[in-house]
């Protein structure tokens, strides 16, 4: 299976081969401050924001165009993945498009946190 991930600081969207777009979520993140421990992703999160109680933080790990919470995008783009891809006996293969404002520390981190076994060199962005 072949996935498409488009990270905008608005929405993400999904693509699956052969289905067209298969989720179109609000790029933000609900999750504990004190153990990190992600509480809600997209919609579900969007609905959060300003009705969080004490403890628990809804944002746009993405603002403006730049990363600006990697650790939750992982998260997020892992849930959302895991959304549309049940299967836990293969590894579908992902391509991520991600803002134009991001920096080359913020590409190769992004690169390794992907867990991915390779990445794009030489790609113009």
């Amino acid at each position: 299976m072949d996935i498409a991930v488009d990270l905008g600081s608005d929405r993400t969207r999904v693509f699956i081969e052969n289905k067209g777009i298969v989720l179109d979520e609000a790029s933000v993140v609900a999750f504990d401050v004190d153990t990190y421990d992600i509480v809600g992703v997209g919609n579900e999160a969007y609905k959060m924001i300003g009705k969080t109680p004490a403890g628990i933080r809804a944002m746009h790990p993405i603002d403006d165009g730049v990363i600006s919470r990697s650790e939750l995008v992982e998260d997020m783009v892992s849930i959302l993945i895991k959304e549309v891809s049940p299967s836990k006996v293969t590894m579908p293969r992902v391509v991520a498009s991600i803002p134009s404002e991001v920096t080359e520390v913020e590409k190769r981190s992004g690169c390794k946190r992907s867990k991915l076994n390779r990445c794009s060199q030489g790609v113009s962005y």
